[in-house]
């Protein structure tokens, strides 16, 4: 199937290839559009695959769930691997909420990595870095409620895992109402 992409649709996927490992496929996941926005859509540079009965897709970063997490599929500790939340055109979110880790268990999570430093991204070209707690409670990283059409988020470095180097992240939500 042949997706025509024009002016900003061309311009995001354009950077987003740019940036993806070219052993990678990007993984895209769409949630539709809201009242806020025109269709929210979760990308990532990379994913690991499935091992057991365990997924770790974009999905994963808002699915509401505990028991499940996005993780980054590239050798090492993911330092570089990004996750990007686009709108379909302009929005104003005001902050992002984050849950750090594989949080099905204290034993997930800390067996596998988890964000420490990461680097928040806009449309506008605004950019700046940030420290993640090491603990699975939501975190707020503020947005200023500037119109985007996209937000990255990019994993600089980790709080290692016990077990594994593979870096998860249990939620990603978009705040557009600041409750």
């Amino acid at each position: 199937m042949t997706r025509l992409v024009t002016g900003a649709g061309l311009a995001l996927a354009t950077l987003l290839a740019a940036a993806a490992p070219a052993s990678a496929d990007v993984s895209v996941r769409a949630v539709g559009a809201g009242q806020f926005f025109d269709e929210l859509r979760y990308w990532a540079t990379s994913v690991l695959p499935p091992q057991s009965a365990n997924t770790y897709g974009v999905e994963n970063l808002f699915d509401r769930s505990d028991r499940s997490a996005w993780c980054e599929g590239v050798a090492g500790n993911g330092a570089g691997e990004r996750i990007t939340v686009s709108f379909g055109g302009q929005a104003a979110p005001l902050r992002l909420l984050i849950r750090n880790g594989y949080a099905k268990s204290a034993e997930a999570y800390f067996d596998n990595a988890r964000p420490r430093h990461v680097e928040i991204r806009t449309s506008t070209g605004t950019a700046w870095r940030t420290e993640l707690a090491d603990n699975t409670g939501w975190q707020q990283i503020a947005l200023g409620g500037g119109w985007v059409e996209w937000v990255s988020l990019t994993i600089i470095d980790t709080y290692a895992g016990a077990k594994w180097a593979d870096t998860c992240i249990n939620e990603v939500q978009v705040d557009f109402e600041g409750y």
